[in-house]
């Protein structure tokens, strides 16, 4: 009899037990579910840009670019962004402020105004296009649109149409170097030179900066063209 009491008391605790464990876990299930509408937490994931594959580029701005040469400043550009591409040797800048080039003594030769500029570190040189105006120490001044900086030639080369002027004399013609360390334009191609009211139209121009001697070839002189009209009429 005692033993039939012992296994209805047992029954009875099993089942209490029960039912006290499906109330906890109903109530849990309850509060612990999101309220009817709500949106359920997202991770957010960083988006790869598009294609897949990082940028091979690094943007700074507002920064200075110069190349040295045996600890010796070379050149300068002065810019509002610079963009760096794999490898860290080429680069590209844009909307640039100025370039200077400087002489073997560290002194600055030639100050450079464009719109954008491209180096290579590795080849030393150093291109700007875009409206460029080339001033050297000496007071000449190259307008044109692409200037090239050679650096292991120290030589300034102006391939398309380009206009020079110093203090007594301008130059207009296709194709100009520079050739700084000399302070000597050559220019290979055609040539007209105007020097006050002026001109000599030849080819194979050697013009010294610092002295303003030069030498031409195939030379045509016209001394004063506008006295020149006046009296072919009077005639």
């Amino acid at each position: 009899m005692r033993r039939y009491r012992n296994l209805i008391v047992g029954l009875a605790v099993v089942v209490i037990a029960f039912v006290a464990t499906f109330l906890a876990v109903s109530w849990w299930r309850y509060f612990a579910a999101p309220a009817p509408g709500a949106a359920a937490p997202q991770a957010q994931t960083a988006q790869a840009p598009s294609g897949g594959r990082p940028r091979e580029e690094v943007i700074i701005r507002r920064p200075s670019l110069k190349h040295t040469e045996g600890g010796r400043l070379a050149w300068q550009v002065r810019l509002r962004e610079l963009k760096v591409a794999a490898g860290g040797q080429a680069v590209a800048a844009a909307g640039m402020r100025e370039a200077l080039i400087y002489d073997q003594t560290g002194a600055p030769v030639i100050r450079l105004a464009a719109r954008e500029a491209r180096g290579n570190t590795s080849e030393r040189n150093l291109e700007v296009s875009g409206d460029v105006r080339a001033v050297s120490a000496q007071g000449a001044i190259i307008t044109t649109d692409k200037v090239r900086w050679l650096e292991q030639e120290r030589r300034l080369l102006c391939p398309g149409k380009v206009t020079m002027r110093s203090r007594n004399v301008a130059v207009t013609t296709n194709g100009l170097n520079y050739f700084v360390d000399a302070d000597t334009i050559k220019c290979p191609n055609p040539v007209r030179m105007y020097s006050g009211q002026n001109k000599l139209i030849g080819r194979q121009l050697v013009y010294n900066v610092k002295t303003e001697a030069f030498e031409m070839k195939n030379v045509q002189a016209i001394f004063n063209p506008e006295q020149a009209k006046a009296l072919a009429k009077t005639r």
